[in-house]
């Protein structure tokens, strides 16, 4: 069983590797910029939600998944 964190390492490190091979982009910002992400976060006007702040991604609990990690990273992209 992966934990949420293991679960947005590793969809997150999918993503990358995907706008990397298609499009040579090298992070969201094309230098390498460390991709952060927040699991569990939590704001009653907010969850059950993911998105992206312009700074990192963030999810509310249970919200992780590949398709809505990739969606919410393709926002900072």
């Amino acid at each position: 069983c992966h934990s949420a964190a293991d679960g947005l390492i590793q969809t997150s490190k999918e993503t990358y590797n995907l706008f990397f091979k298609t499009f040579g982009r090298n992070s969201i910002d094309g230098s390498g910029l460390i991709m952060d992400g927040i699991f569990d976060y939590y704001d009653p006007d907010l969850c059950p939600n993911a998105f992206w702040d312009g700074e990192k991604t963030n999810y509310c609990p249970g919200v992780i998944s590949d398709d809505i990690v990739a969606h919410e990273f393709g926002h900072a992209y």
